[in-house]
C-alpha cells in the first residue's frame, strides 16, 4: 500500500511541476499547522498507543491551476518504555564475563549435579525505552476536487524528505541461576578474584540513530472561516528501531541491532493562516 501511495504522489508532483507554472507576482500564503495521527503497519510495533503529534509551517504558492505547497515539519512519534525481560532458559559463561564470553553453556554444575540455567524473576529486570522524532520537508500539489458534490474541498499529494532520530535507552540486571534438588533457586557465585557478589549481567546504555528517509502523502482538505484549514492525510513514514540483545538470553556477546520499518500515518491537521 505504501508503494502505491508513493507512486501516486510522485506522478502527481511531477505533473504539477511540469504543467503548472508558479504565478510569480503573487506572494505565498503562509500557515501554521498542528497535527495528530495514528500509526499502522510495522512501525506500530514500536509505539505504545500508535500516536503521533507534530507541527508545520507551510508556504503555498498559487499556480495557474491549484497550488504548489512546501512545508517544514516537526514530528514526535509515541515510542515505548517497558519491561522487556525474557524469563526462562538462559546462557552462562564459565569465565563469568558476558561481554567477552569464552565457552557458553545452558547448564551449571554445583559440585554435585548439573542443572539448567534460568533467569531469576526476582533478581532480574530489563527495562527499555525508545522514542522517535525529527524534522521533514514536504513538497506537494493541491487543487479542487473535480466533483460537484465536493465543492469547497481540495485534494493534495506530494513527497517528503524526513530527518528521523531514534533514541534508545536500556537499564538491566539479569541474574542467571538454577533450581537445586530441593527446587530452591540458587544464584551462581562469582569465581575467585571477581569480588563477593554473585554472577550477573548488567547494562545501562543509550544509543541514537539519525537518518534521512523519503516519504509520500495524499489526502483532502477544506478551508473555513477564511483563516482555518482542515486536512486529512495518509502519510508514509519510516524510522529505524534500535534493539539490545544481552548475552544471558542469546548466548552471544551483547550487541545492538537496527531495523528500518515503514508504515502509514492517518493524520488530521488544523492550519491557521498567518
Amino acid at each position: 500500500m505504501t508503494t502505491r501511495v508513493r507512486t501516486a504522489a510522485i506522478r502527481l508532483a511531477l505533473a504539477a511541476g511540469m504543467a503548472l507554472p508558479i504565478q510569480a507576482q503573487t506572494m505565498p500564503d503562509l500557515s501554521f499547522k498542528i497535527r495528530a495521527g495514528n500509526l499502522s503497519g510495522p512501525v506500530s510495533k514500536d509505539s505504545l498507543g500508535n500516536r503521533t503529534m507534530g507541527f508545520g509551517l507551510e508556504a503555498a504558492f498559487p499556480l495557474s491551476k491549484g497550488r504548489l505547497t512546501t512545508e517544514l515539519t516537526y514530528d514526535v512519534f509515541n515510542g515505548y518504555r517497558r519491561d522487556t525481560t525474557q524469563y526462562g532458559p538462559a546462557y552462562y559463561t564459565p569465565n563469568q564475563d558476558p561481554w567477552n564470553p569464552g565457552s557458553v553453556s545452558q547448564t551449571y554444575f554445583d559440585g554435585t549435579s548439573t542443572h539448567p540455567v534460568v533467569i531469576n524473576p526476582d533478581l532480574s529486570l530489563q527495562g527499555e525505552s525508545m522514542t522517535f522524532k525529527g524534522f521533514g520537508l514536504k513538497v506537494g500539489y493541491q487543487a479542487a476536487l473535480p466533483f460537484s458534490w465536493a465543492e469547497g474541498w481540495d485534494w493534495q499529494a506530494g513527497l517528503s524528505l524526513d530527518y528521523r532520530q531514534t533514541h534508545h535507552e536500556i537499564f538491566m540486571t539479569l541474574t542467571p541461576g538454577y533450581y537445586d534438588s530441593t527446587h530452591t533457586f540458587q544464584v551462581i557465585p562469582r569465581i575467585s578474584g571477581y569480588g563477593d557478589w554473585n554472577y550477573y549481567e548488567g547494562a545501562n546504555y543509550s544509543k541514537d540513530v539519525k537518518k534521512v528517509q523519503p516519504g509520500a502523502y495524499a489526502g483532502v482538505s477544506t478551508t473555513f472561516s477564511d483563516i482555518f484549514r482542515l486536512e486529512l492525510n495518509l502519510r508514509e513514514t519510516t524510522f529505524n528501531g534500535i534493539y539490545y540483545h544481552p548475552f544471558s538470553t542469546t548466548g552471544a556477546a551483547p550487541k545492538y541491532t537496527e531495523s528500518s520499518k515503514t508504515g502509514l500515518v492517518l493524520e488530521v491537521a488544523l492550519g491557521v493562516r498567518l
